[in-house]
């Protein structure tokens, strides 16, 4: 049985961001405990470099064989991350203020949820993998 496409790309998505989640956290504890930075900074700080490296590995392993030029892609996959920093320090100050969590749980549960809708937005619009799944070409925004 052959695996779809979509599965496989999904299947290293999730890997590389694994990775980056990884450096992440590592530099969102390295930065608050031992630079002594303030946990939502650190986290604007973290969340930058581990997307920039995120990107590198999706376009060269994730996302290997698109069309999509590395400029555009990096332009959707910045855009995609600017948004995502934003939702990422509103909720994790949510969970941390709020609930009283602790932010490296907290910085956690807000990766699973934003994720899934950086998946999506990743394969569709930056990569432009939407004739993948739907068997037409795609139309960026």
């Amino acid at each position: 049985m052959k695996i779809p496409i979509y599965l496989k790309r999904l299947s290293r998505y999730l890997t590389t961001s694994v990775i980056a989640l990884s450096l992440d956290l590592f530099l969102l504890y390295a930065l608050t405990e031992f630079i002594g930075l303030f946990y939502l900074l650190a986290a604007g700080i973290s969340f930058s470099i581990a997307h920039t490296m995120n990107y590198v590995l999706q376009k060269t392993w994730g996302f290997k064989g698109t069309k999509s030029s590395i400029m555009k892609s990096y332009i959707y996959f910045f855009c995609f991350g600017v948004f995502g920093i934003f939702i990422t320090i509103f909720l994790l100050a949510i969970f941390v203020e709020k609930f009283e969590m602790n932010y490296i749980l907290g910085r956690i549960i807000v990766a699973f949820i934003t994720g899934g809708f950086s998946f999506i937005f990743n394969y569709m619009i930056t990569f432009g993998m939407a004739h993948e799944v739907f068997g037409r070409k795609s139309k960026h925004i």
